[in-house]
């Protein structure tokens, strides 16, 4: 049975690759260290040719040389998530964590062995971290979902499932999340609710350009409300709020289109309301803490502005 060890994971790991050897290295004589460094270099060039059990060797070889050797730890711990030895994994990413608390590839790697061994609960605050330090990673954010959907916490899974869709750029790596899903299911791991993932995001990545044409709404909506444009933004905010209520379901906790709405005919009323001159001599009386004289004025500002802008009932309807 094939496991999705999902996107990034799964081919080549040029970006790892680069960012293993940039770690640093424990002191040790020049000899060894040019050893090891050999070592290192060979593993990489075997990983490529997918030479997997041998690369791994000669990494643990340039460990034995240089136990501290994070590149190799970090090389090797990939290589163990390929082999799906998720426990050595583990080992090897928690000693580069002793050493380099605040390197993402490390923690988002670790948040990676742990899901995939069922440890959710202790994924959780490496997966945040990662993501934390890299938010724009597409790994990352759908590993920070996996741990979410796993955890029980439907709602924030679905929140950064959305966002890893939006950011997919090909059909593998959406099917790579796919089949993390699918393994889920598979193991037993919070079924029900993967099963309802799964359709979802099939569902959200078949309609993506509907998404995107959602968020430009969104975009151009916030533009014209900084404006004080806020008639021209309510169409606009109402097309958005009908695209994603057909894609995400109405009132999904990751959509603020219908409080956006709200605000904008709350923002629009109070703007119109200015416009009555009677509410210009009623702000002028309180300014003045005449407030006997601004009651009647008030109640007459109220009336006229249900007259022209509809009642408090037919607002509050649409909010």
């Amino acid at each position: 049975m094939a496991i999705a060890l999902g996107l990034g994971v799964i081919g080549v790991y040029a970006e790892s690759v680069s960012a293993a050897q940039s770690l640093p290295t424990s002191i040790v004589s020049d000899d060894k260290l040019g050893k090891a460094s050999d070592l290192l270099s060979g593993a990489i060039k075997l990983e490529a040719e997918g030479k997997l059990d041998e690369a791994i060797c000669l990494h643990t070889n340039a460990l034995k040389i240089n136990v501290d050797c994070l590149p190799c730890l970090l090389g090797r711990g990939r290589l163990y998530l390929k082999k799906m030895k998720y426990v050595e994994a583990e080992t090897d990413f928690r000693r580069i964590a002793q050493v380099m608390p605040d390197f993402g590839e490390e923690q988002g790697y670790l948040a990676r062995a742990l899901i995939l061994q069922g440890k959710s609960q202790e994924a959780m605050e490496p997966a945040a971290k990662a993501h934390k330090l890299d938010e724009e990673s597409l790994n990352w954010t759908i590993d920070l979902g996996h741990v979410y959907l796993l955890t029980g916490a439907n709602n924030e899974a679905e929140s950064y499932y959305l966002r890893a869709i939006k950011r997919m750029v090909s059909k593998a790596e959406y099917n790579a999340m796919r089949e993390d899903l699918n393994l889920f299911v598979q193991n037993g791991w919070q079924v029900e609710k993967s099963k309802r993932a799964i359709d979802w995001i099939e569902k959200l990545y078949s309609q993506r350009d509907e998404l995107k044409r959602a968020d430009e709404l969104h975009l151009r909506v916030a533009k014209l409300f900084l404006k004080g444009q806020y008639a021209q933004a309510i169409p606009l905010a109402e097309q958005c709020l009908e695209i994603r209520a057909k894609l995400l379901g109405p009132n999904h906790p990751t959509d603020s289109s219908r409080a956006d709405l709200a605000n904008l005919y709350y923002a629009l009323r109070k703007q119109r309301s200015l416009e009555i001159p009677l509410f210009a001599q009623y702000r002028k009386l309180l300014s003045e803490e005449k407030f006997r004289q601004a009651i009647p004025l008030a109640i007459n500002t109220l009336e006229i502005s249900k007259e022209k802008f509809g009642s408090e009932d037919d607002f509050t309807s649409i909010v």
